[in-house]
């Protein structure tokens, strides 16, 4: 639901993107009550579960083909189509052209934090050298998505040496069955 996307995925969805995140967030509030043992859901979360669970159903097989429209496929690795790099707003934008125009072989960058702040022209937040959390790859957290939509994911951190490694994504495999 970036905004660098949302006209794309608008006509698949045909609703406006306010409305999506709502709903997604409900989902989600639902997903987090349970996946931590916080009670039952209520019948209207069930209803709320079932619709979204029927909504992105119906409209996979059409997203599934947007996405993969947007890349070429070598082999397993993604590559984004030449001309279209993902968009990386802000401070982080240099760290994703970076991981972006890399090689097709390539498969791991090592790079230490002293690096990836000289490649952003910036200190990272304490948290990135304080918690190896900020380094998840939870792609409903910033940068983590910016690097996932790149095609990348972090795979090794040392946090005592101040090191991450970033490995190339094979292949969607969640879209590629479809």
């Amino acid at each position: 639901m970036h905004k660098s996307r949302a006209d794309r995925v608008k006509v698949i969805f045909d609703l406006e993107p306010k409305a999506i995140k709502t709903m997604l967030n409900a989902v989600r509030e639902t997903r987090n009550a349970l996946a931590h043992f916080r009670g039952d859901i209520s019948p209207k979360q069930r209803d709320q579960l079932q619709f979204c669970k029927e909504w992105l159903t119906q409209r996979q097989k059409q997203l599934a083909a947007s996405v993969n429209a947007a890349f070429s496929y070598v082999g397993q690795a993604a590559q984004p189509r030449s001309g279209s790099l993902p968009s990386a707003e802000g401070r982080y934008e240099p760290l994703i052209r970076n991981l972006s125009e890399q090689p097709a072989d390539r498969d791991t960058v090592p790079l230490t934090f002293v690096e990836i702040e000289t490649m952003i022209g910036d200190r990272l937040p304490e948290s990135a050298r304080q918690h190896q959390k900020w380094w998840d790859n939870d792609p409903d957290t910033y940068p983590a998505q910016l690097w996932l939509d790149a095609g990348w994911r972090v795979s090794w951190i040392d946090m005592t040496e101040d090191r991450v490694v970033f490995s190339r994504l094979k292949g969607f495999r969640t879209l590629q069955g479809v």
